[in-house]
């Protein structure tokens, strides 16, 4: 489901940036977000978003060099909403006239889909030991895989798929499903459909 916020409703907004600041990757807090846009849902696509900086000086040009790579945190302090609104990859940076930085890019899934699984076979093994391994080895940050998976007495992949492929070919072989949640973490599991619905239209 697509968001998008103004600063006006949600002030304490904030941007962390890991990028290479100077000579070595470090991380930057940023205050000055005049808008963003989180386009969240549950498929097998990595989640795109927007944000726009306002940096007059520029002060935050050093994210332009194509050789930094640049991920984000976007938080918010706002009572009731704490916490991590997106952790994502940045993929096109763009600096315009009146000083301000716009960044556009995917959640942490982008990390599976842009990444081709070597060829490999498994034996005897749950599916969510071999998804936590690859997913530490593409730098996520945390994984929730959650004891859903089933024991295999072989899993493989020839090497035509990407890792997110892969992965969710096993994860919807055990009826469940993977995304990736606000703060970068992998999380594999199942939907709670069984669950009866306790909303109401108008007044009870």
């Amino acid at each position: 489901m697509p968001r998008h916020f103004e600063i006006s409703s949600l002030p304490n907004v904030r941007v962390v940036i890991t990028s290479k600041w100077d000579r070595r990757y470090t991380s930057k807090i940023i205050r000055q977000v005049e808008s963003f846009y989180v386009d969240s849902s549950l498929d097998n696509d990595a989640d795109s978003w927007e944000i726009t900086l306002g940096d007059p000086t520029g002060e935050y040009l050093a994210m332009m060099n194509r050789d930094n790579e640049v991920r984000v945190q976007l938080l918010s302090s706002e009572q009731g909403a704490a916490g991590h609104i997106l952790t994502g990859i940045a993929d096109d940076l763009t600096y315009d006239q009146d000083g301000a930085f716009t960044i556009t890019g995917r959640d942490y899934a982008a990390l599976a889909l842009d990444s081709t699984c070597e060829p490999g076979r498994w034996k005897k093994v749950k599916p969510q030991y071999v998804i936590a391994n690859q997913a530490r080895m593409l730098g996520f940050p945390d994984s929730s895989l959650n004891n859903i998976s089933k024991w295999k007495k072989v899993i493989k992949t020839d090497g035509s798929e990407t890792y997110w492929e892969f992965w969710y070919r096993l994860v919807r072989n055990d009826k469940a499903y993977m995304w990736v949640g606000p703060n970068g973490t992998l999380i594999l599991n199942k939907l709670a459909y069984t669950d009866m619905p306790s909303y109401y239209f108008g007044t009870p």
